[in-house]
């Protein structure tokens, strides 16, 4: 994937065409090529990427850093970890695409763990799934 990305940027300045004038903006720009699609779908995930890391960390706080409860939501991330990247890996290496619909849904599973914990309570039973 790092080196399609590098061989896509290397050929277009080689061309004389600045590759990031079309995919600067992702939300306005109609992607007119593979370059914008990847660097678009790359960028979006990053930024989920980090959305997740912010969720996992507050639900974690919330859990207290050592009780029975933050045990078990780790040991569930750490297996969703796995399963997204067994699913989203292929022969030319992760599907980013992929891996944005898994963390996506892993989000919104996070706020809602986070969202009980708030108002009745966290439930050990549910986070570690």
């Amino acid at each position: 994937m790092k080196r399609l990305v590098l061989l896509a940027v290397m050929g277009a300045v080689g061309l004389g065409v600045a590759p990031v004038s079309f995919a600067a903006n992702c939300d306005r720009t109609v992607l007119r090529n593979d370059y914008d699609y990847i660097y678009c779908s790359r960028k979006l995930y990053e930024k989920t990427d980090a959305e997740l890391n912010a969720n996992y960390k507050a639900l974690r706080a919330k859990l207290g850093p050592n009780s029975r409860n933050a045990a078990t939501l780790k040991s569930g991330q750490l297996r969703w970890i796995r399963e997204r990247d067994a699913e989203c890996m292929s022969s030319s290496g992760l599907s980013v695409d992929c891996a944005l619909e898994k963390t996506i849904e892993r989000n919104s599973w996070l706020q809602d763990r986070l969202r009980e914990c708030k108002t009745v309570g966290c439930m050990r039973s549910k986070l570690g799934d």
